[in-house]
């Protein structure tokens, strides 16, 4: 799984700066404050990227691992974001739930269900709508960011 990841991820003639922006992204995320470093445009495209390559379990893990890293007010920030955007995974969850892994799972479980029919470029439409606002929400800005940059780590260290 890991090795067709990578050859979807870093393949082909693009393959060394594909890995050299995937690894300067992960240090500019491990470095800063979780929300600050990049663009929006480059979260969504990192995201898109990565979610377009990794099973469901992958999503849920790296989303749960993002959601660790922020604080508590940060991770009620984000399930009320999600919340806010109508995303239904994210209504049964209590307003003052924290829990990464409540979290990380209601964020694979909407990715799945919306890229079934959708594919990934649509789900992500569909709750950033036509611009990236929806991530001048720092919450949802880092959780997303931490996604991509788990799941390149993962693949990082894979091809070491």
């Amino acid at each position: 799984m890991v090795d067709s990841l990578l050859g979807g991820l870093f393949g082909g003639p693009d393959g060394d700066r594909i890995r050299s922006e995937a690894k300067n992204f992960v240090e500019r995320y491990d470095t800063g404050p979780k929300h600050e470093g990049y663009s929006n445009a480059e979260v969504v495209r990192n995201f898109s990227e990565v979610a377009k390559q990794m099973s469901g379990k992958e999503v849920e893990t790296a989303a749960t691992k993002s959601i660790e890293q922020m604080t508590p007010q940060e991770r009620r920030a984000y399930n009320k974001a999600m919340r806010e955007r109508g995303v239904p995974q994210f209504q049964n969850i209590p307003e003052d739930s924290e829990d990464p892994a409540v979290l990380g799972k209601a964020t694979e479980q909407f990715m799945a269900e919306e890229t079934k029919s959708k594919g990934i470029d649509g789900a992500l439409q569909d709750l950033y709508g036509k611009d990236s606002s929806f991530l001048d929400s720092p919450a949802v800005k880092a959780a997303l960011a931490g996604v991509a940059a788990f799941a390149f780590k993962k693949f990082l260290d894979a091809n070491k």
